[in-house]
């Protein structure tokens, strides 16, 4: 059975437990034509509209910058420059540079503020204040922090930390 009306527009979704384990299920799990259609269209039922700001952050493939990426997603902190990278990995800044353009559609700085800003949110939802939290994803000074999260999220992270604190 197809979706009684087509999308509007295309989004994020959240995807709950609930329907991680069916969709689970359903990857593994041979059963009749009736039986997976029903279960589809629970699954369909399960599916919600992403409430939150999401960043997206592509991690390239490319072995060049693979391991640049790797790093910043897990520390966005480290304020080594695109040089300091390229030297590290034994490649020129203008690879560096060109590469994470084709790879990720952002230039290197692009990238780390949103690898920076993705990690932000998590934490401000977590309740840490915008100060501590300034400080963690590497940035120097409040107004930087707020001047990046604003021009991403068009909110201001004291009000996104009010509206989606746990």
């Amino acid at each position: 059975r197809m979706a009684s009306a087509p999308l509007e527009e295309v989004g994020y979704v959240t995807v709950g437990s609930a329907l991680r384990e069916l969709l689970q299920h359903l990857e593994v799990t041979g059963m009749p034509r009736a039986q997976r259609l029903r279960a589809q269209t629970v699954c369909l039922d399960l599916v919600t509209r992403e409430t939150r700001p999401h960043i997206e952050l592509p991690l390239p493939r490319d072995e060049r910058i693979a391991p640049i990426a790797a790093s910043l997603a897990h520390d966005p902190a480290d304020d080594r420059s695109l040089e300091e990278w390229a030297t590290l990995t034994a490649h020129s800044s203008r690879t560096v540079a060109r590469v994470f353009k084709a790879e990720t559609g952002w230039t290197f700085t692009q990238w780390r503020t949103r690898a920076r800003l993705a990690l932000a949110i998590r934490l401000l939802e977590d309740g840490i204040p915008v100060g501590m939290v300034a400080r963690r994803v590497g940035y120097t000074s409040n107004s930087a922090f707020t001047a990046a999260f604003r021009g991403i999220l068009q909110q201001p992270p004291r009000a996104y930390r009010a509206s989606h604190h746990r």
